[in-house]
């Protein structure tokens, strides 16, 4: 393996070594040109860079600035970064049909992939996906939006990621249209298309090879989980004593004392709450095994998944992020947690938390200005800091006013001091309990044109077939908190499709019929059918899956 590095001029570095079995480019600062055969990892790093490859499995990431990435043959990941970024994955000539992960990063970006199954991460409504696939019939390409986006000609899947209330419009082709967690119109168009209520992995999923790369750069923990703002403010002794010289930062008396005295760094790890989730960790330090919580955690409890804040649960995270989950079961990095702090909560992965960084600034000027005035990394930073105790609302998906007043004796606590915020007791016992955050809006589903398959997901969806012949599915394993309801129903032409044996056709409810579980749990409405019709010959079209 070869390193070849920059420095802050403008470098042109290249390899073209193909038989090298993996050799990383690091242009570092300064505006480089970045060139290479065979499997290669690129980086930019900051300053508008080229970087350009071909053969081989390859890893390109423009770093910050506004950099044009070209990659050709052999597959791959390319990511633009921060910036407005180009990225190109075709090759005119030779093109056979190999696949790449386009993510232009934040910014607003260009990203054109050629006749492989292409996975194209859009993030501002400023991006553009383009697929030149010259005709080729059999590539399947995906675009995952964390923003509401209609899919342009030869791009066939849309994922809507995140929990934002957002839309997806599809085209021509027979596509396969997956919601987010958030309230979802999903609008098919001409064709045979599939529309999916929610997804129930909402990671972005890029390939194994990205996350090899996003492990912590100093291979330290302690650095990632330390907060130093964090630390003072919750600290006051040790802030005069470096006030007064005695140490030369609070990270300097963390690692000499803190740690060993289970002083929490962020708010990523709460002493208290690790010692109350783990009793063998509280029996071991009790009996001085280990020092503190903490000691135990760093060591032992990060790689063990177990929870030590209510702002972070490495279960949730792998779920979510299957590229992190493969990256930690092949050692690449220790732990989502590891991952969450180096790069996941400023690639907006704190979405899966039930935090939105764009919903947060937008509904807070004040930290949007302290964010851009560098007081605070990100809204998250200042959530996780100040926000939650101050009642701030992290997403659509959670109200603090909401939850306090359904649940008085969270509030109670909450004012006693037993929980910082309502959202503490929401993240570390309310979920799991089954309480409820907010109240959610239903989904859309509109078929349009074409034999459809419409399905609906946890909550209520509205869901409309439009022309052709479509199938609406009802899941026995999914019953929503307000009923689906069928707003178009054909018969003779549409079927409903139950999976699960309990569910059943109810007695009609005026020009409505009912379908329901063993237990009367309505599922379904199927509105303004005629039920004599419909009852004649149910078998034509209600089945089982």
């Amino acid at each position: 393996m070869a390193y070849i590095a920059g420095d802050d001029q403008n470098n042109s570095l290249n390899n073209y070594a193909s038989e090298d079995l993996f050799d990383i480019l690091d242009g570092r600062g300064g505006d480089d040109q970045l060139d290479a055969f065979g499997d290669n990892l690129l980086l930019g790093g900051a300053g508008n860079d080229y970087l350009a490859v071909a053969e081989g499995f390859n890893t390109l990431d423009g770093g910050e600035g506004n950099d044009v990435i070209y990659a050709y043959d052999g597959g791959g990941f390319l990511s633009g970064g921060t910036g407005n970024d180009y990225l190109e994955a075709i090759d005119f000539f030779l093109d056979d049909g190999v696949s790449f992960v386009l993510n232009g990063g934040t910014g607003d970006d260009y990203m054109a992939g050629g006749q492989g199954d292409n996975i194209y991460i859009i993030d501002s409504l400023g991006d553009i996906a383009e697929e030149f696939n010259g005709g080729a019939v059999g590539s399947i390409d995906t675009v995952r939006s964390s923003v509401s986006w209609t899919l342009g000609p030869n791009l066939e899947n849309l994922t809507l990621t995140g929990h934002q209330n957002t839309n997806g419009t599809g085209n021509a082709l027979d596509n396969i249209i997956i919601g987010n967690r958030g309230s979802n119109i999903l609008s098919g168009g001409a064709g045979n298309d599939t529309l999916i209520a929610e997804s129930t992995s909402e990671g972005i999923l890029t390939l194994a090879q990205q996350a090899r790369f996003t492990g912590a750069p100093d291979g330290g923990i302690l650095t990632q989980l330390f907060d130093e703002s964090f630390y003072l403010e919750q600290n006051p002794d040790v802030a005069a004593a470096v006030g007064q010289g005695v140490f030369r930062n609070g990270f300097h008396h963390f690692t000499q004392h803190g740690l060993y005295e289970g002083r929490n760094p962020s708010e990523f790890y709460d002493e208290a709450l690790y010692l109350e989730q783990n009793p063998d960790v509280a029996t071991a330090v009790d009996q001085g095994v280990f020092s503190s919580g903490l000691v135990h955690f760093v060591n032992h409890g990060l790689y063990e998944g177990r929870v030590a804040s209510p702002f972070f649960d490495e279960t949730v995270y792998l779920g979510e992020n299957p590229d992190v989950a493969v990256a930690v079961a092949q050692g690449v990095i220790s732990s989502g947690l590891e991952h969450f702090l180096a790069h996941g909560q400023f690639e907006g992965r704190s979405d899966d938390l039930l935090f939105s960084e764009r919903y947060y600034l937008s509904t807070n000027s004040d930290v949007a200005a302290a964010v851009a005035a560098g007081a605070f990394q990100t809204g998250f930073d200042h959530f996780t800091q100040h926000g939650h105790r101050e009642g701030r609302n992290p997403s659509t998906f959670y109200s603090e006013s909401y939850y306090l007043g359904s649940n008085s004796d969270v509030a109670t606590a909450v004012t006693q001091g037993v929980f910082t915020s309502g959202f503490a007791h929401y993240m570390q016992y309310g979920k799991s309990e089954g309480r409820v955050g907010a109240l959610g809006g239903a989904d859309q589903l509109l078929g349009g044109d074409g034999d459809d398959l419409l399905f609906g997901g946890s909550r209520g969806s509205t869901m409309t077939g439009g022309a052709g012949r479509d199938q609406f599915w009802i899941n026995e394993s999914v019953v929503p908190g307000t009923p689906h309801v069928i707003t178009d129903f054909q018969i003779g032409t549409d079927s409903i499709v139950t999976s699960g044996s309990s569910i059943r056709v109810a007695i009609p409810q005026g020009a409505d019929i009912l379908f329901q579980t063993s237990s009367a749990q309505t599922v379904a409405i199927v509105k303004n059918v005629d039920l004599t019709q419909f009852s004649s010959n149910l078998q034509s079209w209600v089945m089982s899956a």
